[in-house]
């Protein structure tokens, strides 16, 4: 496993540079990310669907106040992938994948959600202007969201070289989730 990728990313530069401005940021607050990331969350959860989920949270420390909401999550969804800085606990299942980000990893700037299910499909994902803020709530993030499959699927091609990178051995198992979940088709 190597500690750092070989090509150090920015999903949201990356996004940027591929759709241009087919995809118009907005600027959010880590308060409203938190928000609509907990509604799409609770879709699966409430709904009981058997979705794909990939999460980066900047800091490990973040994840860790998500951690019932995620072992619920594990429980429903097919595949949860939780991508952080700092050091990870141990998965807990076989449906979680943990990627600790190193240090310097442009993804310990972001933060995403990708999430797949059979009804829907929808990206957010926002990069931190690291502009300071008085409260955590109030950071500032230039933010894109999207419901267009082929965004969802420029960004799982991405990350799975991430995984490819940081859990070579695991990568498989994200690219083959079982059941009815509409992946795109590879070339």
């Amino acid at each position: 496993m190597s500690s750092e990728p070989a090509l150090p990313l920015s999903l949201f530069n990356l996004l940027r540079q591929q759709f241009g401005t087919d995809l118009q940021p907005l600027r959010c607050t880590k308060a409203t990310l938190v928000h609509i990331s907990h509604t799409l969350e609770d879709l699966v959860l409430t709904r009981q669907m058997p979705a794909v989920l990939f999460t980066g949270f900047q800091e490990s420390s973040h994840w860790r106040e998500e951690t019932e909401r995620y072992r619920a999550l594990t429980e429903i969804a097919q595949q949860v992938c939780i991508f952080a800085g700092g050091q990870l606990p141990p998965e807990g299942s076989a449906r979680e994948l943990h990627i600790t980000l190193g240090g310097d990893d442009p993804l310990r700037q972001e933060w995403f959600l990708a999430l797949l299910s059979p009804q829907f499909a929808v990206l957010l994902c926002g990069q931190d202007r690291q502009t300071g803020a008085a409260e955590e709530a109030t950071r500032q993030f230039d933010t894109l969201w999207s419901f267009r499959p082929e965004v969802i699927n420029k960004v799982l091609d991405l990350l799975e070289t991430v995984v490819a990178d940081y859990r070579p051995e695991r990568l498989e198992q994200i690219r083959a989730p079982a059941g009815p979940i509409p992946r795109r088709t590879r070339p």
